[in-house]
């Protein structure tokens, strides 16, 4: 078992060298391997779903528009095992393993102007405008909860 961890920290040190010398076919790379999965076959029709993030245990999260014969309405949605499920009204950017999403909302309907918001387990938690502040938004979330928010103040 010791001589066959030596012989794989050997083959790891000798691809690095090999890859900083320009010889990268020397070392095996993994294959690339895909599927096709359709995301339209799971929507009701007249809905479009604008997918912005894919987690590693295979949710697609995005943002889900449904248009009938009343007007459009849009919702923060998620995709697993062939099920769309719409979670939250608002518009999603991104979101993280835990399955927090960040995006933004029309907090005020009378206004246009997004505010930054987090969505999790059926709630959504508004982050407070700065002042001066006409729009924000969450443009990236890390898996320990930290937010990245874009926002845009009054000149």
């Amino acid at each position: 078992m010791k001589n066959l961890m030596r012989l794989a920290v050997l083959m790891g040190a000798w691809c690095l060298t090999a890859a900083a010398a320009r010889e990268a076919e020397a070392c095996p790379r993994p294959e690339i391997r895909y599927r096709y999965v359709s995301l339209n076959d799971s929507l009701p029709d007249g809905a479009i779903l604008e997918p912005f993030k894919v987690t590693s245990d295979r949710r697609v999260y995005g943002n889900l528009f449904t248009c009938d014969d009343t007007g459009c309405s849009n919702a923060i949605a998620v995709y697993r095992k062939g099920v769309v499920t719409p979670l939250e009204n608002g518009f999603g950017n991104t979101a993280n393993e835990r399955g927090i999403v960040g995006g933004s909302v029309l907090a005020d309907p009378l206004e246009s102007n997004p505010q930054a918001a987090l969505f999790e387990g059926g709630q959504t938690k508004l982050i407070p405008r700065l002042p001066g502040e006409i729009s924000s938004q969450v443009k990236a979330l890390t898996d320990s909860g930290i937010a990245l928010v874009e926002s845009s103040l009054d000149s």
